[in-house]
């Protein structure tokens, strides 16, 4: 049954009854993944934006601020990850469309085991809480075109991220090779 859900989140690939192996993807494919997500989350956060409310903006505040206080004193980027998980799954969740929360969770997947852990490296946390931030006061004034952009813009670039990763590593293995 995991294999299964591994097979169906394509993070695995294989015939039934075969041996499985881990699925790869390119750096071409991460980024369609990136414009995908940027789309689905972003709409998600349009409608956040014209949907939410103040205890929505306090737990976006919040998210926000334990981040912060994460990039002062955090070394482990996992934290840093699950706070920003955390965040994106407030604003899915105030959108309150299964559908997409469904397919949002579903493109997660891939990147969510890529981790683009070099937006959590020291130099540029600041640019991720920046973003997060900005999508924040957008969703507070009730924004929808900012909310979205802003969204947009901040997953896009932590597909650049993820992108410019891979590429490196695909270099490094071909070198190898």
């Amino acid at each position: 049954e995991a294999l299964i859900q591994l097979r169906n989140e394509g993070l695995v690939e294989g015939a039934p009854n075969r041996p499985a192996i881990v699925r790869s993807y390119s750096a071409a494919e991460l980024l369609d993944i990136y414009r995908l997500r940027a789309q689905l989350e972003g709409f998600a956060a349009r409608v956040a934006a014209e949907r939410g409310g103040p205890e929505l903006v306090r737990k976006l505040d919040a998210s926000n601020d334990r981040f912060h206080a994460l990039t002062e004193h955090e070394d482990d980027a996992a934290d840093l990850i699950a706070e920003n998980i955390s965040f994106h799954a407030l604003i899915a969740e105030a959108a309150a469309i299964r559908q997409l929360d469904a397919m949002i969770n579903q493109v997660m997947a891939i990147p969510a085991r890529y981790r683009a852990f070099g937006a959590y490296q020291a130099d540029t946390r600041t640019i991720v809480e920046e973003h997060h931030r900005a999508i924040t006061e957008a969703i507070r004034i009730g924004d929808g075109d900012a909310a979205q952009a802003a969204m947009a813009e901040h997953v896009l670039w932590t597909g650049e991220v993820a992108v410019t990763a891979q590429e490196a590593f695909e270099r490094d293995a071909a070198a190898s090779a």
